[in-house]
């Protein structure tokens, strides 16, 4: 048996879809991943079918196409047409260079499978945790032209899924956020800014009224009440300053919506808090009604909405469910992988085995390979067949940035210690240089650290497992100082726990820097540069290196000094607290105001700066 899942459907030209992905199972050997991290280009959606994913996946498994025995899609919004088949095996052949003897008659016959958007959600949730039964929930944006749903609840029990719950309606929570983002001038995608943005801000009770005035929980789900309104861009500007004005100083227009009409006299920090605040609480409002529908007390969640931490931090707290699992994908990249465990567990009945599931699951490269890759751009670099921990440890301590590649790539959207840049996590400093010579991130979004995790139960005062970097921990006081560059204003971080038996060469070098430093803690952020997707192959690693976007880049066994391989002089930047930062990113944007001859309030940025200033503790 070889499954290969496809998202998004390559027969259903009519879908709009991104985050396009395959997996292929073949016996107990997983192959998943993404197509932005072969194409560089985030999102991905541009493409017929995920050809190179697909591509990587068969050379991966030593697979031909025709030995496919079930191919997997997600649930056409129309009827297939048998020509459509016949095109996408077409394409299928020359995007592998494969000269198939086998005709397209005898191809047709292998079994085909179509998965709706939110059962492939809950089943990678699902078929991913350690669970014998649990329920399910699943929330996103709206699911797709062939499922309709808005989010879906039920329980697996006794290899059977039973579905409870579910709401045909894009007008939901997601959506909320959604309009929550764009009104503080965030593009499509960009929701966890919103997040991030809302550490700073205060709740504030009369806007949070207007919110949830949107809102409407019922039984089978939450219902937003969303407006649009036929304003011009030009009547938008004429909106009185208010203090740090979001379209103004993010230098974009919003929709004129119910919900920008409703903050538009907030400061964008307050808009942020108050909108997360008010999407935490009608969320557990719908948990405790969907949990007297079901005696489990395991929850697997799946969907974009479970991307945000902040939220899923707050889920694990409420302990309305006694267990909760989080997958690594809860984005649509997780769905060709939900899919395919659909049809192997579900469909084919084929028993499930109960452990760590590993999140490495993309294309992995040899020594040969890599070698291959340092020579043909006539590199100087050094080999380890011992000690490469200790020395990168040294490195990272002495304030060193490094691009740590290893094994397989990391199947969503988290990097996890084999496609990652590490750094020294107890400075600030270390957060500013990443995002000077890599990430260029926002000024409010925040990095995260890999950390043992024994160690880490002692930092988080939880027992939660969190393998995929998917829930923002209340950190204890004693351990900020240790960890200075990934802690949140709020005092979260998004923790990424490692086991031993699970990423052994990572779990190393933690343990490395313990024996110095006394916590087996590194900052870790993915792979690649501001704009694009994480990268996967050894080419993209050293491209980023000779750019000067690191100081050592460790590939496999092979380190590669940058600076002895290509003349590139940092300039001296001063550096600032997170607080001076955000100040000055205020004054920066106003300034470019004043030149456009915008007008604002200076009184009241007076007042907000000073606000800030008395209304926050300095976190550092």
């Amino acid at each position: 048996m070889i499954i290969a899942s496809l998202y998004h459907c390559p027969l259903d030209d009519t879908q709009i879809a991104h985050d396009m992905s395959c997996a292929i199972i073949k016996k107990n050997q997983i192959y998943a991943y993404e197509e932005e991290k072969l194409t560089s280009i985030k999102n991905e959606s541009t493409v017929k079918f995920p050809e190179k994913s697909l591509l990587s996946g068969l050379k991966e498994l030593n697979i031909r196409p025709d030995q496919v025995t079930d191919w997997v899609f997600p649930k056409p919004s129309k009827k297939i047409k048998i020509e459509e088949y016949r095109i996408f095996f077409c394409d299928l052949i020359k995007a592998t260079s494969y000269n198939s003897k086998t005709s397209f008659k005898n191809w047709f016959k292998k079994k085909v499978h179509f998965v709706p958007h939110h059962l492939s959600h809950a089943s990678l949730a699902f078929f991913t945790s350690k669970f014998k039964s649990a329920a399910f929930l699943t929330k996103d944006g709206g699911g797709d032209l062939g499922d309709k749903r808005g989010f879906v609840f039920g329980e697996f029990n006794k290899n059977k899924m039973i579905i409870k719950k579910q709401r045909y309606s894009f007008k939901n929570l997601s959506l909320f956020h959604d309009y929550l983002t764009d009104a503080l001038g965030f593009s499509y995608f960009n929701n966890g800014k919103t997040s991030g943005l809302a550490a700073y801000g205060k709740v504030r009770d009369d806007l949070k009224k207007k919110f949830v005035s949107l809102l409407k929980v019922k039984n089978d789900g939450i219902t937003f009440n969303c407006k649009r309104f036929k304003k011009s861009n030009v009547e938008i500007k004429k909106f009185k300053i208010h203090s740090y004005e979001r379209y103004k100083v993010f230098r974009s227009y919003p929709s004129d919506t119910n919900v920008f009409r409703f903050s538009k006299d907030y400061l964008p920090i307050d808009i942020a808090a108050t909108g997360e605040a008010v999407l935490k609480e009608k969320l557990l409002e719908l948990l405790k009604r969907l949990k007297r529908n079901t005696k489990n007390t395991n929850l697997v969640c799946s969907g974009g909405l479970f991307q945000n931490v902040s939220l899923n931090n707050s889920i694990v707290k409420s302990k309305i469910f006694k267990n909760y699992f989080f997958p690594m994908a809860n984005s649509d990249a997780g769905l060709s992988l939900g899919a395919a465990l659909y049809i192997k567990h579900l469909i084919k009945k084929i028993p499930r085995k109960f452990s760590d599931f590993t999140p490495y699951l993309g294309p992995s490269f040899s020594n040969e390979e890599i070698k291959s890759e340092l020579d043909s751009y006539r590199l100087n670099y050094k080999y380890f067949a011992n000690g490469l921990e200790k020395f990168v440890a040294l490195k990272i301590l002495k304030g060193s940035v490094v691009g740590w590649f290893q094994g397989k790539g990391e199947y969503g959207p988290r990097s996890l210690g084999n496609r990652s840049i590490l750094a020294d996590p107890r400075s600030y400093n270390s957060k500013i240089r990443v995002n000077q010579l890599l990430k260029k991130r926002d000024w409010f979004m925040p990095f995260a650290p890999s950390i043992d995790y024994e160690y880490a139960k002692k930092i988080t005062n939880s027992n939660f497992y969190s393998a995929y970097m998917q829930i923002a921990f209340n950190i204890n006081k004693k351990f900020h100082k240790l960890i200075k560059s990934s802690i949140h204003y709020d005092n979260t971080s998004r923790i990424h726990m490692v086991k031993k038996k699970q990423n052994y060469k990572y779990w190393k070098l933690l343990i490395e820097i313990k024996k110095r430093i006394g916590v087996p803690v590194v900052l870790n952020t993915s792979f690649n540069r501001h704009g694009i997707a994480t990268i996967s192959t050894p080419r993209q690693a050293i491209e980023h290196a000779m750019e000067g976007c690191m100081d050592i880049l460790v590939i496999g066994n092979y380190v590669i000094e940058v600076k002895k391989n290509r003349k590139f002089n940092q300039k001296s930047q001063k550096t600032y607290s997170e607080k001076e930062s955000l100040i000055r990113s205020l004054e920066k944007r106003f300034k470019i105001l004043k030149i456009k001859n915008i007008k604002f309030n200076q009184k009241k940025y007076k007042k907000f700066t000073k606000e800030l200033n008395n209304s926050h503790k300095p976190l550092l």
